[in-house]
């Protein structure tokens, strides 16, 4: 469970949190196996980034045109909400969970989308190293583009891009240069939007080119993707349908559901970012063989409205590492308080955890603790992450002791340590002595 309030808060209107693509794909999983790598940059070509929590610290340079502005900070919205689906931070106790865990971002700012300005900012990005490129736009071909794509692959830079919002048969480039014909492996990923549903979103671009969908989608427009906007988010206040803005009352920022493969896109690159920090070693195109290899699809074979099937971010992790993802809990080192002597009372506790290394804050406690092979009453309870065992030794019952903590988080996982410890008799009061007249 994350500490994320997006990721465990409930939306009145659905009953599910409000970021409930992220566990709908096994992100929480995926992170038992790897926390990420800030050393992992993934590049963003859209309308910029903003200084706000759920970003500003994953931001490891961004970039502009002078001509479009004095900085690469987003009025649009578009950039905010994709970048902080990939990259925002977890576990901070603040708005979103991010897909790629420790990983930073690039953003490169471009308000033209032309090929031309699109063509230029992927080379740079390229060149500033970034590991993955996520696109989240679409338009036709051009040579332009194709040769700042194939740049990119030849430096092996992993390319994900949306696949389109036209509910068309053909998926839109640069995205359809990015995957072979048919489910053949290709050099990037193409990236549909699929619903809570897991079937194809009805908006969305399929075809003999398409990769993979992953949630972009929810039942309705009041649950869609749930993502940050900017200050200023002049492409998501119009007014209506999925873009309505919404202000956080606890923390100020702006928040949006919202519906399109632009938002399928970034949940991939996340992942990929995700991979890469556990495998470093591997290709681009071996991390996308990695994503769709392990997408989830009932028939086991590419299908041209799906791909592959849904993003699954657990098995991706566990065919990338061979490690499962399975959620554990653990009891860290044993700490007593008292108990030194008989009749005093005396406790031990420990913080319990995930595998992770994330705090569990919901779940029950329960403890036995003997001495001598006396069973003492011993009261557990678990709070805020903290399983501690207490009990009172009566007097006059001295010598080594010994217990047990056990724990369970809210899920049913499981999880003990033991300890020791040793009771002396109560001091004598010192006499004092007598003075020789």
């Amino acid at each position: 469970m994350r500490q994320d309030p997006a990721a465990y808060n409930l939306d009145p209107a659905s009953g599910t949190p409000y970021e409930w693509a992220f566990s709908h794909v096994g992100l929480d999983r995926a992170l038992n196996l790897t926390s990420g790598d800030p050393q992992v940059l993934v590049g963003i070509v859209d309308s910029g980034w903003a200084q706000i929590p759920d970003e500003q610290s994953k931001v490891a340079e961004s970039w502009y045109y002078t001509t479009e502005g004095p900085d690469a900070l987003d009025t649009g919205g578009h950039g905010t909400f994709v970048a902080s689906i990939i990259a925002a931070p977890n576990d901070d106790g603040y708005g979103l969970a991010g897909y790629c865990g420790a990983c930073r971002i690039v953003p490169f700012r471009v308000v033209n989308l032309n090929s031309f300005s699109v063509s230029a900012a992927i080379r740079k990005l390229v060149d500033e190293h970034v590991r993955v490129i996520n696109l989240s736009l679409g338009g036709g071909p051009s040579f332009v583009l194709l040769d700042a794509i194939n740049y990119a692959i030849s430096k092996n830079v992993l390319v994900v891009a949306s696949a389109g919002n036209d509910g068309a048969s053909q998926v839109s480039y640069p995205a359809a240069w990015l995957m072979g014909e048919n489910g053949a492996l290709g050099w990037g990923l193409a990236v549909g939007a699929s619903g809570r549903d897991d079937a194809r979103a009805s908006f969305s671009n399929w075809g003999t080119r398409l990769s993979l969908v992953a949630p972009g989608s929810g039942t309705s427009c009041s649950d869609g993707i749930w993502s940050a906007l900017s200050p200023i988010a002049s492409d998501f206040e119009d007014g209506g349908g999925c873009d309505t803005v919404v202000t956080d009352v606890t923390n100020g920022g702006k928040y949006a559901y919202a519906a399109g493969t632009s938002f399928s896109a970034p949940e991939v690159a996340g992942v990929a970012a995700l991979v890469m920090a556990a495998r470093p070693e591997l290709t681009s195109s071996q991390v996308a063989d990695v994503i769709e290899k392990s997408a989830t699809r009932p028939s086991g074979v590419w299908q041209p409205d799906v791909g592959w099937g849904v993003l699954n971010a657990a098995a991706a992790l566990e065919l990338a590492t061979g490690r499962s993802s399975a959620d554990a809990v653990t009891l860290g080192a044993v700490q007593l308080i008292g108990s030194k002597f008989a009749g005093a009372a005396g406790s031990a506790w420990a913080r319990l955890t995930w595998a992770d290394g994330v705090t569990v804050s919901a779940g029950t406690a329960d403890c036995t603790v003997r001495i001598r092979g006396l069973a003492l009453h011993a009261l557990a309870t678990l709070n805020n992450g903290t399983a501690t065992c207490g009990w009172t030794v009566p007097r006059g019952t001295v010598g080594a002791g010994s217990g047990t903590i056990v724990a369970t988080d809210a899920e049913g996982n499981q999880t003990s340590v033991g300890f020791t410890f040793t009771v002396l008799a109560v001091p004598k009061p010192a006499k004092a002595s007598k003075k020789k007249r």
